[in-house]
């Protein structure tokens, strides 16, 4: 779907399967998604909620997103082909400072962008508890680093992220090999599982998430 098109789906009542799709995508790109929801401790029963105020912001600024996400491509396709221009070495000096110019814009556009994401996430979590605001803007921080949901409620240092990947990829392929973690990893495995709010998100979401989906597609698709 060209990102052109996004803003006027919003205006679309919110039973309609293409807007439900939109919707959805929203939500996760916002950080509010069940996988999320559940490990942050948002019960079943909260989740049409969460997904009410978002739509209710979405209805009073329906093409916030769809502009800075326009905004973003149009930047990044600029700076991708004064890149290529460069790369040929047929550029001048003037498309050297245009792309620099033309990054500078991207990096803006990109914060733009966020900021569209962050005021979508922040009407998402109004209803909520604090701890659940803390645990849902710690997963959707630290989501890039690509670990099991519960690690990602609790903030680290970048050298805190590192090592626990290579504890959790040791701990993974010594299974598959069947061989024995190293004592390290294990410790520090054990450390990080024992910390309350990873506990008590892991508890979370193997509880929930099942419910959390349901009311979560149900919210979604207005049934």
């Amino acid at each position: 779907m060209k990102l052109a098109v996004l803003a006027p789906l919003f205006l679309v009542a919110v039973s309609s399967p293409a807007l439900a799709d939109g919707l959805s995508d929203t939500l996760m790109r916002a950080g509010l998604g069940p996988d999320a929801l559940a490990a942050s401790g948002v019960a079943a029963s909260e989740v049409a909620g969460v997904v009410t105020d978002v739509q209710d912001y979405i209805d009073g600024n329906s093409t916030a997103l769809s502009d800075a996400d326009s905004v973003y491509l149009a930047a990044q396709q600029s700076v991708e082909s004064l890149k290529k221009l460069v790369r040929s070495g047929k550029a001048t000096a003037q498309d050297v400072a245009d792309l620099a110019t033309a990054q500078s814009l991207l990096d803006a556009a990109g914060a733009n962008r966020e900021a569209a994401l962050d005021d979508l996430f922040d009407a998402g979590v109004d209803g909520l508890t604090v701890a659940q605001n803390t645990a849902l803007a710690n997963v959707r921080a630290n989501d890039h680093w690509g670990l099991p949901i519960e690690f990602l409620v609790k903030n680290r240092t970048d050298q805190g992220w590192l090592d626990l990947s290579e504890a959790l990829t040791n701990e993974r392929v010594s299974a598959e090999e069947g061989i024995s973690a190293s004592p390290a990893c294990v410790t520090l495995l054990l450390s990080e599982r024992s910390d309350s709010a990873v506990a008590a998100a892991k508890t979370a979401y193997d509880t929930n998430r099942s419910a959390v989906q349901t009311s979560w597609d149900s919210a979604v698709s207005g049934s």
